[in-house]
Order: C-alpha cells, then structure tokens, then sequence
C-alpha cells in the first residue's frame, strides 16, 4: 500500500508538471528549447530496506531510507514533435545514505548509482521549458555495514535494468544559465541475487547551453 500511496502521489505530480508544460507552449513564444544543454544537480532517491539489498544485521539496526548525492547529464535537441521539441541525453546518478554508529548497532550505508539514456518532450521557448522524458540503462543498489572499525562483506544487486520516468523544468535567467528541477521514479529489474524495487528521486540544480 505503501508503494502504491507513493506512486499515485508522483503520478499526480507528473501530470501537474505536464499540465504546465503543455501551457507553456504558444504561438506567440520566440525560440525553441535547447540546442543543447548540460544539467548538474543535487539529488536524493529512496532506498529500499529489503533485507536482500543488506547484510545481516542485529535486531534494532538502523537503515537509511533516502540517499544524497548528484546526477548530472546532457541532451541535444534535434527535431520538432508536434507543440513539443524532442531530445536525446544520457544521465550519471550517485547517492548515498548512512544511519550513525553506536556501541551495539552498526553504521549502514547503501548506495545508489546509474547511468542511462533518455528521450524527453520539451515545451516552452528557449528562455524556458517544462519537459517529459523516459529511458532505460543500468542501476546498482549496494548495502554495507561497520561496527566498532569492522565491515561487513558488501551485498550488491549487481548492474540491473533500469526503466525511468519522469519530468521538469529549466528557466533560464541569463542566455546561458538556468535553474530548474527533475522528479523521477527509477524501476529497477530484478538481479541475480535481489528482487526488482521502484525507487524515488527528484534533484534540483543548474544548466547551462
């Protein structure tokens, strides 16, 4: 239920951001979005407490719900689609989420990197633009523990596929710079040894063309 409360909520999420982007677009815009554009952003995703992505714990551990880190990506715009202007890209994540370390119960840490394609929807003018966008790469989930000095032997979902979609938008306050932000849900497939999970994400940053 937990799952599907959340999913519903970035559901509605995207068709806010989507409503907004489709009211962006308008005969009387001047330019188009792009040509290009390089995104840096600070990040945070939820991370699963599935004991497969986990070493073994003692009872009253501690586990990070949510990482920090950045994503970062770039994306050249090449053709008209109807009110919307297509791109292609490829984006890099990394974040990470640890709990404390006591006397009796280990530090955690799990991390979250991938790197993936995409193809977005953009809609507005070049001066800013709300977009759509989907893709697949590769993702890995990777959990260890510490106590008092010593580490656990690290439990990894090895590189899985990862399907993403989500949506933002730029707004450019000087001809080369701008602001903006992603929200994203990441499914990741199941691996060898660990199930498949959705996570969450959503960054907020700078680009610049």
């Amino acid at each position: 239920m937990d799952v599907l409360r959340r999913a519903t909520g970035f559901a509605g999420v995207l068709l806010a951001v989507g409503a907004l982007a489709f009211g962006q677009a308008g005969p009387g815009d001047r330019g188009q979005p792009g040509p290009w554009v390089v995104d840096l952003r600070g990040a945070t995703v939820t991370l699963p407490s599935d004991t497969a992505f986990l070493p073994k714990l003692p009872g009253g551990s501690i586990v990070p719900g949510r990482a920090f880190g950045f994503d970062g990506g770039a994306r050249w715009f090449w053709r008209q689609l109807g009110h919307s202007r297509m791109a292609l890209g490829v984006d890099a994540s990394w974040a990470r989420g640890t709990t404390p370390e006591y006397p009796t119960v280990p530090r955690v840490i799990e991390t979250f990197t991938r790197v993936a394609p995409d193809l977005s929807f953009n809609f507005g003018t070049r001066h800013g633009w709300s977009y759509l966008s989907t893709g697949a790469g590769i993702a890995r989930l990777r959990g260890s523990s510490t106590l008092k000095g010593v580490a656990s032997v690290p439990v990894s979902s090895g590189a899985v596929t990862e399907i993403h979609g989500g949506a933002g938008a730029r707004w450019f306050t000087s001809p080369h710079l701008a602001v903006g932000f992603d929200i994203r849900v990441h499914q990741l497939l199941a691996g060898a040894r660990t199930p498949a999970t959705m996570r969450f994400a959503a960054s907020v940053g700078v680009s610049v063309r």
